[in-house]
């Protein structure tokens, strides 16, 4: 049960601040482990913890203090107490965290609040020190944004600042391990012509999928160049002169003398100048192979892991062309890719396709699909029977799995596995019976293939670089699963992984960074890698073909990652000695940087003995509103929130008072998070005065509510709840009389909601969303109500071409008792063409059937409406043709009774404007024209959509 606050527009805007995420579904959270916290101290922070994680405690403790050497000095910034950091063993547990929410995409978050900020272990040292720096950006932001006198009131600023600046500035100060990905995603949009505005980065919750890293690092590619320009100093004076400015054009003149729309352009000049020169002898994805499918003419598609079946007749690959992540089958004759619905059909049991690392492989009787998943919060292995059409799950005993591949006699598994945060090389059985750790170590593996021999398998494994300290890299290895014996067999500068093996186990394609670029590399046993590639966007995940001399990889390009087909016994790329000249100053650049800031910190050991969390609970904001005077008395409406630093437990009230009016409103509600089951528990009260024509009446309504939510997955959740509520009365006529009680109703819930509804971007164009939700009220409750109520709302959606949409609601409700409760059933959400309050359209049992077709007008306008506050960025125009239809009855036999003329039937067409409110929360306008079959009645509509 959700309150509806007076505050509620205030708390929207405060939202979009608590959280700074590094990339973010509103699915269910499972929680499915009781974390038992501690906390470790360092010089600057609280590193807290859970049993488990212990090794990566002084590691994490060192990147922490190095964070706060390498970001405070040059942003200008004194944090004078520990910051909060939250350290968590894997995804999993950090999707579990009630702090603040967070999805699949996200690797850290910031909150402003109390400061705190989260982050989760993915294996790799690498990964752990890109998102800390990033996330410690953002506590170093907050400190100078919002510290000082009535933090909550300065945090209503948050939508001001644009994320472009936000986010860049975080990423400036991480991108030194990320550097690869940042210059292919920013070189693929100059060259492509596909770079975004910073005017239209104000906010990202509007740009496409897959664009969001574009946007993260189009922000960084603007600091480094405010850094190189003007010098870096200027990005925290900007973090200063911004704290007092109502928009950046205002601290971008103060300090650097120019304006947004100037820095956009010198800006882009600057990438176009550099690329046009570093591009030069660099050649598109086509070049080196044949694309299985073209670019999706609407929205940006990503088509990876490509794995073969035996007979190279076809692959299965993970796309996510209908806006999730499902597995493909592309069959070579018919040159199309077919869905097989794995994700889609047994949601029950697969919530989400892990695409990280040799994400498929298919048994050596191309019978079967092995792949990784996740499931109630935990990682599974899954095997899909193509012939039977069966999707069976393996539960392993790991913190996480992924990377899994099958024997060459399809007996046994092996797979990267995840211990106390360590990932390391497991095998097991099909059954996936008699685990076994092959080998512990410290470093972080990946990228698994097992060799023809069916005993040799080769990996990537992460390491400190050679004569660099502090400098981790990725090299391929082999490791004997008879002997145990382990041999290097790349040692290149930058990352080797991705690797593929070719049917006599004679050579290996894999992908190597040292130039800076994602590029193919083809070795022969006993003779050096040769470069195979030298791309304008990207190249990944080379796969040999089973039985021919080809191969495919993924290309990245045009904001797109797409599947191409090429000979193996492609040409080396050209310019090999430049090439060598771009790793050795790629090399000498990051080494640098790293030297640099590891040189500043001053100490990163743990300073005190570990110890238990204790319960700390404070306020998150509070924020009042009061005016008096001597003729209208006092007028007072405040909002505040408050919780522990766990998030546990979690309070927000409400309360509105005006004296002149004797009027008091106010909610409560307390939530408690720990487990699984979500309990929550409040009070809330109204008053409200109806004036007659010689009567004035005054009610007074004080409710208590208690309840439990059950996530059953993410995509279904039980909520059951109780709620009594004492009504008094008072009339004009009996003004020295107190209000008197007129009621009591206790009502007992239960509801059943499920979600699987999916769209690639802003409109929903598959799945369905199902609730029913069933109410009682009567005397074995104490209630002076007698009265039972049952709701039902099933909604289904089909794509249809081009991003348009068939869409079906089927809904209904019935209330029993003495005391029935009557429903409207016309108005712009239910029966459009019927009048909302009219009594010939309210009954106490209704059913309704909305049937539309939903087509796109206009795509990507992003038209700025910048000239009004909050400003408007229109996104789409979608039109729609629809027909309402439902019946009313009171009685089982009127339903018999009901006739063709009963129904209520309407058609009509209408618009809708998708658009975002200060690029950030988004907004649907919608206007519709209907038109009552029956007697021709035509009625107008505007407002807010779509309604389901």
């Amino acid at each position: 049960m959700k309150l509806r606050f007076l505050a509620a527009g205030l708390l929207s805007s405060v939202c979009a601040l608590a959280a700074a995420p590094l990339q973010g579904a509103a699915q269910n959270k499972v929680i499915v482990k009781r974390f038992n916290w501690k906390v470790a101290r360092t010089q600057h922070f609280d590193i807290y913890h859970i049993p488990g994680s212990e090794k990566l405690l002084e590691p994490t403790a060192k990147i922490l203090e190095e964070a706060y050497a390498r970001i405070t000095g040059p942003l200008g910034v004194q944090i004078p107490k520990r910051s909060a950091f939250y350290l968590y063993l894997n995804h999993n547990e950090f999707e579990q965290n009630n702090i603040v929410d967070v999805g699949e995409g996200t690797g850290g978050v910031t909150e402003a609040f109390k400061d705190r900020f989260l982050v989760f272990n993915d294996g790799s040292r690498t990964w752990l020190e890109h998102v800390v720096f990033h996330e410690f950006v953002h506590v170093c932001q907050f400190r100078v944004l919002y510290a000082g006198f009535w933090k909550s009131a300065r945090l209503l600023k948050s939508v001001l600042y644009p994320l472009w600046f936000m986010e860049g500035s975080a990423e400036y100060f991480s991108a030194h391990r990320d550097e690869p990905q940042k210059e292919m995603v920013i070189r693929d949009a100059v060259t492509s012509k596909s770079l975004i505005p910073l005017r239209l980065l104000h906010g990202f919750n509007h740009v496409k999928p897959h664009q969001v890293t574009l946007a993260y690092k189009t922000g960084c590619a603007a600091m480094e160049y405010i850094a190189r320009e003007y010098g870096e100093e200027k990005i925290g004076l900007l973090l200063k002169s911004v704290t007092d400015k109502f928009d950046i054009n205002g601290a971008l003149h103060e300090v650097l003398g120019i304006s947004l729309t100037e820095l956009d352009e010198k800006f882009v000049e600057d990438l176009e100048e550099r690329y046009e020169e570093e591009t030069k002898g660099l050649n598109e994805p086509s070049f080196y192979g044949q694309p299985l499918a073209p670019l999706d003419p609407i929205y940006p598609v990503f088509s990876a892991q490509p794995a073969f079946f035996p007979n190279g007749e076809s692959l299965a690959f993970i796309g996510d062309k209908n806006g999730f992540d499902d597995i493909y089958r592309h069959d070579f004759a018919d040159r199309r890719a077919v869905p097989l619905d794995i994700q889609k059909r047994w949601s029950h049991k697969l919530e989400a396709i892990r695409r990280d690392n040799s994400a498929l492989s298919i048994s050596p009787d191309g019978k079967k699909i092995l792949f990784a998943g996740e499931h109630k919060q935990r990682d599974h292995l899954y095997i899909y029977d193509i012939a039977r059409d069966r999707l069976r799950l393996l539960k392993i005993a790991l913190d996480g799995v992924k990377s899994p591949q099958f024997f060459s006699n399809g007996k046994k598994i092996a797979f990267i596995g995840m211990k106390d945060g360590l990932n390391d090389l497991y095998i097991c059985d099909i059954e996936g019976r008699n685990l076994r750790q092959l080998k512990q170590t410290e470093e972080d593996e990946g990228d698994l293939r097992i060799f023809p021999d069916g005993i040799t398998l080769l990996f990537s494994r992460e390491k400190l670089a050679e004569g660099e300290p502090g400098h981790m890299e990725r090299d391929l290895w082999t490791h004997n699963a008879v002997t145990g014996a382990e041999t290097q067999i790349t040692r290149m500068p930058g990352n080797e992984t991705q690797p593929s093996i070719d049917s006599k186990g004679r050579e290996i394609l894999f992908v190597g960074d040292g130039t800076g670029r994602f590029e193919i590399y083809r070795m022969e046993s006993g003779k050096e890698p040769a470069q195979l590639t030298r791309s304008i966007g990207g190249s990944f995940q080379p796969t040999y073909h089973p039985k021919q001399d080809l191969f495919v990889f993924t290309g990245f390009r045009k904001g797109q990652q797409q599947i191409y087909l090429t000979p193996a016994r492609t040409a080396p790329a050209a310019s090999t000695a430049q090439d060598l000249m771009e790793q050795i100053r790629a090399r000498a650049e990051v080494k640098s940087t790293v030297e640099t800031y590891a040189a500043l910190a001053s100490t990163w050991s743990i300073t005190q003995p570990v110890r238990k969390y204790r319960f700390r609970a404070s306020t998150d904001f509070f924020f009042p509103v009061f005016f008096y005077s001597s003729t209208d008395g006092l007028f007072f409406s405040a909002y505040w929130q408050a919780s522990e630093m766990l998030g546990n437990h979690q309070l927000q009230t409400a309360v509105t008072y005006a004296s002149a009016l004797d009027f008091l409103n106010y909610q409560v509600l307390y939530s408690y998070l720990r487990f699984r089951p979500q309990f929550f528990v409040g009070v809330q009260g109204d008053t409200q005065e109806n004036v007659f024509v010689t009567t004035r009446e005054r009610r007074r309504e004080d409710a208590q509510f208690v309840g439990i939510t059950y996530p059953l997955n993410r995509f279904d959740s039980l909520t059951t709840r109780f709620l009594t509520t004492q009504r008094n009365v008072q009339y004009t006529d009996d003004d020295f009389v107190a209000l008197r009680a007129v009621g009591r109703e206790n009502v007992a819930g239960l509801s059943f909601v499920r979600n699987i509804s999916q769209g690639r971007y802003l409109e929903t164009t598959s799945g369905y969303r199902f609730s029913i939700n069933g109410e009682e009220s009567d005397d074995a409750l104490g209630s002076t109500l007698d009265y039972r109520n049952l709701f039902w709302d099933y909604n289904h959606f089909v794509p249809a071409p081009s991003e348009g949409t068939v869409a079906f609601r089927l809904m209904g409700g019935a209330s029993f008792g003495s005391d029935k409760q009557f429903f409207r059933t016309g108005g712009s959400d239910l029966l459009r063409g019927y009048e909302r309050f009219s009594l010939q359209n309210a009954s106490s049992r209704f059913a309704i059937a909305n049937l539309e077709y939903r087509f796109p007008i206009v795509l990507n306008a992003n038209t700025h409406i910048w000239f009004l506050f909050p400003d408007f960025l229109f996104k789409n125009v979608y039109g729609h043709i629809f027909m309402d239809q439902g019946i009313l009855w009171e009685h089982a036999p009127d339903l018999a009774r009901q006739q063709l003329k009963d129904i209520k039937h309407s058609i009509g067409v209408g618009l809708r404007f998708q658009a975002f409110v200060l690029q950030t929360f988004p907004i649907s306008i919608q206007a519709d024209y209907a038109r009552r079959t029956v007697d021709g009645e035509q009625v107008f509509y505007l407002g807010f959509g779509p309604h389901f």
